[in-house]
């Protein structure tokens, strides 16, 4: 089957330019591969069969923008997979800074308790030597 339509797109292709015609991509599929149901094979759901020349440039537009819609799509879901992940980022930071405001805290309470017990040694020391 494969190799029927790779001989018949290549007979195809060749006669469309010893003709000097430009055929489109739709023109050329619907002679290939043939229609089925006002539709033609191989380009989806909203491409139709092709009548004329007119109408096989509004089935190629027609393609095109059910093309560019599937791309808008597409980018609209990656633009709010970046958002979701920049308000992740933006919340891991936030709890980053508080972790650091606490270790801060807990590393100053130390250092003060560290600083008192210098002192009461060092006042140990003092009356010590004065008796």
């Amino acid at each position: 089957m494969r190799e029927s339509v790779v001989r018949k797109n290549g007979g195809v292709q060749l006669q469309h330019k010893s003709e000097g015609k430009s055929y489109t991509e739709v023109e050329i599929f619907a002679e290939v591969l043939g229609t089925k149901a006002g539709y033609v094979r191989g380009l989806g759901r909203s491409v139709r069969s092709v009548g004329s020349s007119s109408s096989a440039a509004s089935v190629d537009l027609s393609w095109r923008l059910e093309e560019a819609k599937l791309e808008i799509e597409e980018m609209r879901a990656r633009q709010m997979e970046y958002e979701a992940l920049l308000v992740k980022r933006s919340d891991m930071e936030q709890t980053m800074r508080e972790h650091l405001q606490m270790i801060k805290k807990q590393q100053w309470k130390k250092d003060e308790e560290l600083m008192q017990m210098m002192a009461s040694s060092n006042e140990k020391k003092t009356k010590s030597i004065r008796r």
